[in-house]
């Protein structure tokens, strides 16, 4: 758990490679910053982490 209780801002996180890290560091116990270039797509991120239940805080920013 290297990354439990750090802060991790992910680019990109609405899709493809972007998502899948921001995934794998929510498993981790990171607290995620989602940015992407939709809302649409970052909540659609936002709410498939959330379910997962992980239990970390996401922050949601658009670019």
């Amino acid at each position: 758990m290297l990354l439990k209780g750090k802060n991790v801002i992910v680019t990109g996180s609405g899709r493809g490679i972007g998502k899948a890290v921001a995934i794998a560091c929510a498993r981790e116990g990171a607290n995620i910053g989602l940015l992407a270039r939709t809302l649409e797509e970052i909540n659609n991120t936002k709410q498939e982490i959330e379910s997962l239940g992980f239990g970390v805080k996401i922050t949601v920013k658009t670019a």
